[in-house]
């Protein structure tokens, strides 16, 4: 018998099949694209914390990159008393500080994870407040652009983990690959 065609059957048959692989890899490119997220975050903060050294740097004092643990807000800005927050959006109760500082956030579903942080060796015209409800963990850079050797790690929902890695002597900073905590 000669065919030029295709059945109806046949067709659905393929249909179905192209269904089924498609419902099967949904799940797998969305990992893939959250992974991606925390890689670009790693980015991000990178770029930010040289961004932090260069103005340390240019305005000749002492900058601090700060990131508040839990959540995906970051920002940076000249080292003072008042490098702490308290937000609405943080806890429930109001706040007394004026305003939050201007802030930066890693995309949806990426936080920060408490991170280390070496004392610094040299005597700093600010120190912490604990009175403040919600304190940003500090990187202090210095205007010779050296700065405190420091740790950050990141993640998301999947528990994918990156670490940014600070090394004070010379300013730089590293990104890892995915790590297992």
């Amino acid at each position: 018998m000669n065919r030029k065609g295709v059945t109806l059957l046949e067709i659905l048959l393929v249909v179905a099949v192209i269904a089924i692989l498609a419902a099967l890899s949904v799940p797998l490119w969305r990992n893939m694209l959250e992974s991606e997220k925390v890689t670009r975050s790693g980015d991000i903060i990178r770029a930010e914390i040289g961004a932090t050294r260069v103005n340390a740097i240019r305005e000749s004092t002492e900058y601090v990159f700060c990131y508040i643990p839990e959540t995906g807000q970051f920002w940076n800005e000249p080292l003072s008393n008042t490098t702490t927050v308290s937000s609405p959006v943080l806890s429930d109760a109001p706040t007394s500080k004026v305003s939050l500082p201007p802030s930066n956030s890693l995309p949806q579903g990426v936080t920060f994870m408490q991170g280390e942080v070496q004392e610094s060796t040299r005597s700093m015209d600010a120190e912490e407040d604990s009175s403040a409800s919600t304190t940003c963990t500090k990187i202090i850079f210095y205007a010779d652009g050296s700065g405190q050797n420091a740790s950050i790690k990141i993640t998301n929902e999947y528990e994918d983990i990156i670490q940014i890695t600070v090394r004070g002597i010379t300013g730089t900073t590293s990104v890892s690959d995915f790590i297992t905590d």
